[in-house]
């Protein structure tokens, strides 16, 4: 048995909804791929600079290969409702989260990081609760507060809950995955008005002015000689491509599959982080860090199991 056959054993179910499995196992792998491509590009750039080069270029190689998809009618007629959530989507869900777990990528392990990012399916569910009035269960709180002890074990490197040994770039991570959350519930909530090209040009746009103006407000400079270095080419290319190729499959994935089993889907970052980080930095992890993304993994499969019956 597949993996998709695993998730969906229903035979007659859609190729959309295959193919939007694909996509996030694909996505997981380039998660993963971003923790590394975050660190080429810090030998040339500042944090929020090199989140708005990437994404920049990234919007600039979407118009070439969308170009045919873009309905400029339909982008100047937005709905005032859609185009709120796109600003939520691009500033929130894009923009930050991508700030906030690329300082996390370059203050902790990549594996940590990922571990701590697969608990955003808890998020989605409260942004849920609250947006589409889902109901809480008993059982969910008690995973969440499962999970909550996994990242405080990961952080703290530690058994015992300490705040005062929690890591920076676990910290960033944890914020990332408040805003992270945004966009799941974004995608779910814009009009079938525009379609996943015309939604990944305009995020990638808005999140790339915006991240350009907060770079600015924190006095990074864009420093033209780093894009000789050999380091940041190869990020800047990486970079660019995925977040044109992630952007527009999760645009496509979630529109197709619910936002707690598409997040389930990415949380297998954490094993592709786990390997490369091991092979190209010789990341190791501590026994306490080990039982923390156990836990956090069992909570997750354990919340979205409850959930999806």
């Amino acid at each position: 048995m597949n993996l998709i056959s695993f998730i969906f054993p229903n035979k007659t179910i859609i190729n959309n909804t295959k193919l939007a499995v694909i996509g996030l196992l694909i996505s997981a792998i380039g998660y993963a791929v971003l923790g590394i491509n975050s660190r080429l590009l810090s030998q040339g750039f500042e944090p929020m600079t090199q989140v708005y080069v990437r994404i920049f270029i990234g919007f600039l190689l979407s118009v070439i290969i969308f170009r045919k998809k873009i309905r400029f009618s339909k982008i100047e007629n937005i709905s005032k409702h859609d185009f709120i959530w796109l600003l939520i989507m691009s500033v929130i869900g894009y923009s930050i989260s991508v700030w906030m777990i690329t300082l996390a990528s370059l203050n902790a392990k990549l594996v940590n990081v990922s571990s701590i990012y697969s608990t955003i399916p808890f998020i989605v569910y409260l942004y849920s609760y609250l947006l589409l009035k889902e109901k809480i269960k008993l059982k969910l709180i008690i995973f969440l507060m499962m999970a909550s002890y996994g990242v405080i074990t990961i952080s703290s490197k530690s058994f015992i809950p300490s705040f005062s040994e929690f890591g920076t770039g676990e910290l960033f991570a944890v914020l990332s995955v408040i805003a992270g959350g945004w966009w799941s519930i974004g995608r779910k909530m814009l009009s079938d008005q525009l379609n996943n090209q015309e939604i990944t040009l305009l995020t990638m746009l808005i999140a790339s002015i915006f991240g350009m103006i907060i770079a600015q407000i924190r006095g990074e400079t864009l420093n033209l000689q780093s894009f000789t270095l050999t380091p940041v080419l190869i990020g800047i290319i990486i970079g660019a491509i995925l977040n044109v190729g992630l952007t527009f499959i999760e645009s496509f994935s979630f529109k197709y599959i619910s936002a707690v089993i598409g997040n389930q889907i990415l949380m297998t970052t954490i094993v592709f982080s786990l390997i490369l980080g091991l092979i190209i930095y010789h990341e190791t992890i501590s026994f306490p860090e080990l039982v923390g993304i156990f836990i956090i993994v069992s909570s997750v499969l354990g919340a979205n199991k409850l959930i999806k019956n």
